[in-house]
Formats: C-alpha cells, sequence, structure tokens
C-alpha cells in the first residue's frame, strides 16, 4: 500500500543506495526551484516529486529513502522542514531494481554507477541473465551487456572514467578488451612525452585522443583476424590448453551484443598472443606433413634460418595468370604475412616467366635482352667512375713532393665555398671585407672577397686563415662525390694524371665484365644439351 504525506528531514535517512555520487549542478537546480516562491501571499514551492521511502524497521527509527536522494540533499540546502514522501512497503532484495529502475527514469546516473546497478542485480538474482535484465528494466540487449562490460575495466580505467578524463567511447573500446592489454590501450588515449628512454603517457590529465582513432589504433595492434587464420577453428588439440577458437570467448563473434558495432568487420580475435601461438603450431604440423616442401616468408626483410627469401637469392611467388611448369607449393613459415598457408612458388632460375630479365638478386618487371645489357653497361660505367674517385684520391694522399701553398689555397677556397652565405658575411664583417653587389638577384657575394683576400695573404699565414674559416658555427661539407670538377682540381695541384689513373682503374673492371659476358653466352649453348641430359635420367 502506498500513500502521500509529508515527513520531516529528521525522520528520514538514506538507504544504501547503488548511486555514490551527484552532479553538484543537478542539486542545486532543485534548491533553487524549491526556494522559488509561488502563490499568494508567496511562499517557497518546496519539493514537489514525493520521495519514495519504505517504513522504519524498527520502532521510533528513520524512514528509509530508497529514490529522492537528490530532493533530500536539496531539501537541507534549502533548509526545507519536511518534504512529500510516498511509503511503500517494499523487501530488501527488490530495493536495489527500485532504485536502478526509478534512476533510470528519472535521471541520468554515470554509466559506471548504472554497471554496479546491473551487477548487484544479477548477484541478488542468481537465475537472472543479463538478457532478463534487459528484459525487466526495459532496455536493448546490447546495452546491459555494454554497461555490464564496464566492471571489467582496470583499475585506472575506471578512476578515469569516473572523473571525465576519458569519455564514454574510450571506455567501451578498453573494457572489451582482455585485461592483460587493457593497459596499452588505455594508454593509447592520452598524450606521451620523451623521458630519455622511452615515451612515457600521462595518464593523470584528460585524453587527448578521439575514440575513432584508439578504435583504430586497437584494431591494428590488438586484433587479429580470424578469417585469416590458417588452421580449422573447430581444433581442441592445436593449442590443448586454448581450446576451440569456436568455443573461445575471447572473440567478437561470441558476443554480438557486446560487440554489435564490429559485425561488418568479421570474426575478430582479442588475444594476439593465443592467435599467434596456434599460428606457429599450425606452421609446425604443416612442416611435419609435408617433410620435402620449401619453407618461405612472403616479407622483403631478412628471413630465419632455413626460410627461404622473397625475390633476390631466395624465391619468385606465383602469382594468379602466371603459373609456370616449374610452379611448386610452398609453406608460409615466417613473417607477418600469410603465415601457416601454402602458396605456389618458382625456383627455376632458368624460367622466362620469373627470372628471365629480373636483375640477378632482385626483382623486375620482363625485359629485353638489349635492355639487361643496357643496365648492365651503366652499371660497368659507375663502378669505372667510382673506381677511378678512389684510385686518385688514394694518389694526392700518397706521399710525394707537394706543393703546400697551394694545397692550403685549394683547402681554403673550398672551405669558404661550404661554410654559407651567413658565416662569409660574418668574416667578411670580422676582416674589415666589403661584399661585391649581385647584379642577377639583391644581396651581395661574399665569397669572392674571402678568396682574394686568401690569394693575397702570404703562403705562411694561409694556414691561420683557413682555421678561422674552420671555426664559423654553421660550417659543413659536402660529399665530395657530387663535385667531380672540385676532385680535377686538386689533383691538378698534385699532379696527378687524372685521365691516366682512371684507364688504369678501369682496366680490371673491364676484363671481369667481358669474361662474365664469355661465361653467359657459353651457358646459353649449353642449356639445351644440360636439359636433354636431365630429361633422359
Amino acid at each position: 500500500m502506498a500513500y502521500p504525506q509529508e515527513l520531516a528531514l529528521a525522520q528520514l535517512a538514506l538507504a544504501s543506495n547503488y548511486r555514490t555520487t551527484f552532479i553538484p549542478s543537478e542539486i542545486a537546480e532543485i534548491t533553487a526551484s524549491a526556494l522559488a516562491l509561488v502563490g499568494d501571499p508567496p511562499k517557497p514551492r518546496g519539493i514537489v516529486e514525493p520521495l519514495i521511502v519504505r517504513p522504519p524497521k524498527k520502532l521510533n527509527g528513520p524512514y528509509e529513502i530508497v529514490c529522492g536522494g537528490k530532493r533530500f540533499r536539496a531539501a537541507g540546502d534549502a533548509q526545507l522542514p519536511a518534504v512529500p514522501v510516498r511509503v511503500i512497503e517494499i523487501a530488501d532484495e527488490e530495493v536495489i531494481e527500485f532504485q536502478l529502475i526509478e534512476n533510470l527514469i528519472r535521471s541520468n546516473p554515470h554509466p559506471m554507477q548504472e554497471a554496479e546497478g546491473f551487477q548487484a542485480l544479477l548477484a541478488m538474482h542468481k537465475d537472472w541473465t543479463a538478457d532478463t535484465l534487459a528484459t525487466r528494466i526495459g532496455r536493448d540487449r546490447s546495452y546491459v551487456y555494454k554497461r555490464l562490460q564496464f566492471m571489467q575495466l582496470i583499475k585506472p580505467a575506471q578512476v578515469a572514467f569516473r572523473e571525465d578524463r576519458i569519455h564514454i567511447g574510450h571506455a567501451l573500446e578498453i573494457c572489451r578488451l582482455p585485461a592483460k592489454k587493457q593497459p596499452e590501450a588505455f594508454e593509447c588515449c592520452f598524450p606521451s612525452h620523451w623521458n630519455g628512454r622511452k615515451h612515457v603517457h600521462d595518464t593523470k590529465g584528460k585524453a587527448t585522443e578521439s575514440v575513432g582513432e584508439l578504435r583504430r589504433w586497437i584494431r591494428e595492434n590488438l586484433l587479429c583476424d580470424l578469417a585469416t587464420a590458417p588452421w580449422p577453428k573447430d581444433d581442441a588439440e592445436l593449442v590443448p590448453k586454448a581450446g576451440a577458437c569456436t568455443t573461445c570467448p575471447k572473440h567478437t563473434g561470441a558476443n554480438t551484443a557486446l560487440f554489435d558495432d564490429m559485425a561488418k568487420k568479421g570474426d575478430q580475435c582479442l588475444d594476439a598472443d593465443c592467435f599467434a601461438q596456434k599460428r606457429a603450431a599450425f606452421v609446425l604440423v604443416q612442416i611435419d606433413q609435408n617433410p620435402g616442401m620449401p619453407r618461405i616468408t612472403l616479407d622483403y626483410s631478412a628471413p630465419p634460418k632455413g626460410v627461404l627469401a622473397r625475390d633476390g637469392n631466395g624465391y619468385r611467388l606465383v602469382r594468379p595468370g602466371q603459373k609456370c611448369k616449374s610452379a611448386e607449393p610452398a609453406i608460409v613459415a615466417a613473417g607477418d604475412q600469410q603465415v601457416g598457408q601454402k602458396v605456389l612458388i618458382c625456383l627455376d632460375r632458368e624460367c622466362k616467366t620469373h627470372y628471365v630479365g629480373h636483375y640477378a638478386g632482385g626483382s623486375g618487371a620482363n625485359r629485353t635482352p638489349a635492355q639487361v645489357a643496357a643496365d648492365r653497361r651503366k652499371r660497368l660505367e659507375l663502378k669505372i667512375k667510382e673506381a677511378t674517385q678512389r684510385a686518385v684520391l688514394q694518389k694526392i694522399a700518397d706521399p710525394q713532393e707537394f706543393d703546400v701553398d697551394d694545397g692550403l689555397l685549394f683547402i681554403g677556397a673550398r672551405m669558404i665555398e661550404r661554410v654559407g652565405h651567413d658565416n662569409r658575411r660574418e668574416l667578411c664583417a670580422a676582416l674589415g671585407l666589403e661584399g661585391i653587389k649581385r647584379s642577377q638577384y639583391h644581396g651581395k657575394d661574399f665569397e669572392k672577397p674571402l678568396v682574394d683576400k686568401l690569394k693575397e695573404i702570404r703562403p705562411a699565414a694561409r694556414a691561420a686563415f683557413i682555421v678561422a674559416i674552420a671555426a664559423c658555427n654553421a660550417f659543413y661539407a659536402r660529399g665530395y662525390s657530387s663535385e667531380p670538377a672540385r676532385l680535377k682540381e686538386a689533383a691538378a695541384i698534385a699532379g696527378v694524371d687524372v685521365g691516366l689513373v682512371g684507364r688504369v682503374a678501369a682496366k680490371p673492371l673491364k676484363l671481369k665484365y667481358e669474361q662474365a659476358q664469355k661465361r653467359a653466352k657459353a651457358k646459353k649453348k649449353t642449356a639445351p644439351a644440360a636439359k636433354a641430359k636431365a630429361a633422359a635420367k
């Protein structure tokens, strides 16, 4: 039986309400409404909506407030003598359910408080499920599942969520992950700084990453697409401790109400470590079942021992429409792509579909013999140029009669050229030299005055002048390979014949090139006979 009446504030006491925090502005709003003057003569309006209370548990005890905590606090702030109440007979086990439903209808409690209320209801009603709870409170089952999942948040994330330092979207993305993966995802919500050894996230502040960015990071770093798993999903013996994927709760397909937003992305595994263990175990099974089958990686990085590298000196991948006579299956045993699956490869170096026209030791589109020969000639010319430059430098550096003054002049002029415009201007200012006005654009040339000064001073003083140039703050040296003219100039000072040195350096390289060409022609002539002999065997 329920009946409205008024009770003094001293006759009331708060029940053990699941809701522990309130927004001060909401209480202030109710207080202002209660103090508003109405009627004639004017008097405070008071609390309009009755509080829900239940009778005292003992004689002369207080009435227990089931619902209306904010109104009770507002009445106290407004110093009202009494408030309207509705007294109901309600059992202890029904209090939380009544409070929860009333609060859902009347206000917007924090999601964590809702989660605690939902969990308390399930603890009280052992025969209830999340679906039962959704029906009882009139909420969508996905809503209830997600609220209950907030209870799985790690403690730092719960605190940040309650303090509104992370959004409800952040909390939902984090709470759906296994507990061991949650700290990493939680840290990704916050800005980071470098402490000298690693990036440290400031989790005491407010989240700066958007929910969308967090979701993308989780998808790229923590989730594994079960559609790419090569092993049977119902195989419980592959990794006995983990069991079958079909019965495992750690994938999005196991709880479509919780992961209703990921239905279009396919079934995702939430435990990347378990996924990696099963993949490695499946690779071993494939190797045992196919002992002679090549093992490869589809990555371009250096493979582990016993695994063939992609292209280079390894294999060629046979793509759809490029199948050749030498195509054979191989197991992808390492890397990040298609591990555990079988693909077709070609190991025949004479295969015109996959090898002819490719660089020896590299990959590329098929080219004609003339194009291959042109590439080889270009590489030869490059090698000759590099060998010539090294030989010229070696000759310059060899102990011999050397004109020190000319050498210092050369070094000084090159350093002036490389110190940069601002430093040349400063050097001219320090030496009292005036820049030369340029005709083609605004500004002054400070290089020529410094070079002229270097030539004018006596040879004994050039070393000191060079030290002053080298002392410029912004001095930097460019690579000599981009300035072959400077190399020739240095060679002339040293008395080195660049042409002669170049011819000497080119001779062994040309000889090696000619020998390789002869071997290639000889191999091409004997290839048909060798194939026929192999076929006869």
